[in-house]
């Protein structure tokens, strides 16, 4: 595991320590697709591609992205890193293989796929049965993606449902053994150490949303992974 400036823990790397919108499947947004990026420097020898699949903190994260200096390609674009957001407000999780199935003709392949998705099925579904669908289904899309690198992104503690212990115990449990399965198909982990269940100012007033402080965390841990897969990709 190594651990960033950003305090973003990226386990799994043994190898080396709006603009225009377009609505994707089941209303996942990405906030640029519609703009034309500018060509790749002579000096990246390649493309990375990166998705970022989630809820409304991705939806969110996204909107975020665009008035930030590293833009939505998280300050990375001169390393090759192109990302594409689909964020989708009250995203569940048996809506992902939709999305990923009808992205499967899309000529632009991703190389990594960071997924921030569970949070809203924690209380739907027991967390074994969580915890299965949730490998179940990344399985398929590694079968639809074979060269695809996994990215499972901690689901964040909302303040609000701090005072149910089934949430709480459950989200401890699925981030665990998600994580370790996904750390096991040679994916990466992001642990969100910047979390503080005691700074509100890291949440929106709803208690359960990110404030643009932590949005900005949020973005900062994405950015870090990318990095992370880049140098054990040797880009």
């Amino acid at each position: 595991m190594a651990q960033h400036g950003s305090g973003v823990a990226v386990a799994g790397d043994a190898r080396e320590p709006s603009a225009e919108r377009a609505v994707a499947t089941d209303g996942a947004v990405d906030p640029l697709a519609g703009v034309r990026d500018p060509p790749l420097q002579a000096a990246v020898s390649r493309a990375c591609s990166v998705w970022i699949v989630g809820h409304s903190f991705i939806h969110r994260a996204g909107e975020r992205a665009l008035i930030r200096p590293g833009g939505r390609h998280l300050g990375l674009e001169h390393r090759g890193v192109r990302v594409s957001w689909w964020g989708q407000r009250g995203m569940r999780w048996h809506q992902l293989l939709p999305l990923m199935a009808r992205q499967h003709s899309n000529p632009r392949r991703p190389d990594l796929l960071l997924v921030h998705l569970g949070g809203n099925d924690v209380d739907v579904l027991t967390v074994k049965q969580l915890i299965d669908r949730i490998k179940d289904d990344l399985r398929c899309v590694l079968d639809w993606f074979p060269h695809l690198r996994l990215v499972w992104s901690d689901i964040i503690p909302r303040l609000r449902r701090l005072e149910s212990r089934r949430w709480t115990r459950g989200l401890i449990k699925i981030n665990r053994q998600v994580a370790k399965w996904v750390v096991g198909m040679g994916g990466l982990q992001i642990q969100h150490s910047w979390v503080d269940l005691t700074c509100e100012g890291l949440y929106a007033r709803d208690r359960v949303h990110l404030s643009a402080v932590g949005c900005d965390l949020l973005l900062d841990d994405f950015a870090t992974c990318c990095e992370s897969h880049l140098v054990a990709m040797d880009v």
